[in-house]
């Protein structure tokens, strides 16, 4: 059986395992925005970052699992530990940014009739500590492929859109929000915690 770039079977299953636990999460997120009430939502302003984001998210898991397959670029076995703890960490911290978000957790940028701004779980130490999370999973998966190539890629495409994303997000919630938000965003960072 063709096991490359994992080094056995069980080290395949456990990736696919985790990897199948991301994508079964997106259903229970559809449910949480399903009874949020998406009628209550005064102003949308998304400008194609939800597509851009999916689209990045598609591009950099084909290319990673495309360079694997080839052997481009291949890291040493430890690295696929990492990528494994890095896409755990990153679900774990997603699905808490989604349950402390609740009614307000959307896939597009939209500001709700009765929208306040949430300081609470994650929250405390990052702005967007979900798209932290989705960016821990996703380098995570290319970390476990272990191509530097598919990494650095995956690095600048999502770099690239989670910029544009987070400079439309912050910008509709400043507008909307107002002052909250702002002194929100002076005691934290937007992605990692006193750092970014």
């Amino acid at each position: 059986m063709h096991l490359t770039p994992f080094a056995s079977q069980a080290d395949r299953t456990l990736f696919f395992v985790i990897y199948s636990i991301w994508i079964l999460t997106f259903i229970v997120e559809r449910v949480v925005i399903s009874r949020s009430g998406q009628s209550a939502t005064r102003i949308r302003s998304d400008k194609g970052s939800y597509l851009l984001i999916v689209a990045s998210i598609f591009l950099s898991i084909t290319i990673a699992f495309t360079f694997a397959d080839a052997g481009v670029m291949i890291l040493p076995l430890w690295v696929f530990y990492a990528g494994i703890g890095m896409m755990v960490i990153g679900l774990l911290l997603r699905e808490w940014a989604v349950v402390t978000l609740r009614e307000f957790f959307s896939y597009t940028v939209r500001v709700r009739e009765d929208h306040s701004v949430v300081q609470t779980g994650p929250y405390t130490l990052v702005r967007h500590p979900a798209y932290s999370g989705t960016m821990l999973i996703v380098v995570g998966v290319a970390c476990a492929l272990r191509s530097l190539a598919g990494i650095i890629i995956l690095i600048i495409l999502f770099t690239l859109a989670f910029t544009y994303r987070i400079t439309i997000e912050e910008k509709l919630l400043t507008q909307q929000l107002g002052r909250s938000y702002m002194e929100y965003m002076k005691r934290t960072k937007r992605l990692i915690p006193y750092l970014i």
